[in-house]
């Protein structure tokens, strides 16, 4: 059960700070700068730390498959 819990919040973390990138892209914000701040405050995340920077690259290197993130989701379901 634990282990569901755990997913739970990655997902919900991996998803908050895809949304938040977003948000910044869209008003203009320095999505870099954003990641800097973000990632130092009370708002940040393993997953914003972890995630995040990748985001922001046009061709990241894979590091985890979206098949694990719909499995674990699916779990928690």
């Amino acid at each position: 059960m634990v282990k569901t819990i755990n997913q739970l919040l990655c997902g919900v973390h991996i998803a908050a700070a895809a949304e938040a990138l977003a948000l910044a892209e869209k008003v203009g914000v320095d999505r870099a700068v954003l990641l800097d701040v973000v990632g130092g405050s009370a708002a940040s995340s393993w997953m914003l730390k972890d995630r995040g920077p990748r985001m922001l690259q046009a061709d990241p290197v894979v590091a985890s498959a979206v098949d694990i993130f719909v499995k674990d989701l699916g779990i928690v379901m």
